[in-house]
């Protein structure tokens, strides 16, 4: 869990690192949050080709895995 919330700030790091100063607390608050919904966005797609990884996986852990 903690490196899902390092990975969070390193994130949040990176985006506010370009910005200098923000005008208002209200400023900084809406740019973490629409950079949160984005970030939570690549968190949930589909890993590529996930579907070929899958089935060697089975095909190797065919005792262990279920899918």
């Amino acid at each position: 869990m903690t490196n899902i919330i390092e990975g969070l700030n390193r994130q949040f790091r990176q985006i506010t690192r370009n910005m200098p100063s923000f005008t208002n607390d209200d400023s900084l608050q809406k740019m973490l949050y629409l950079a949160s919904r984005k970030i939570v966005e690549h968190w949930t797609a589909r890993c590529r080709n996930w579907d070929m990884v899958l089935a060697q996986l089975q095909f190797m852990f065919q005792n262990r895995l279920t899918a």
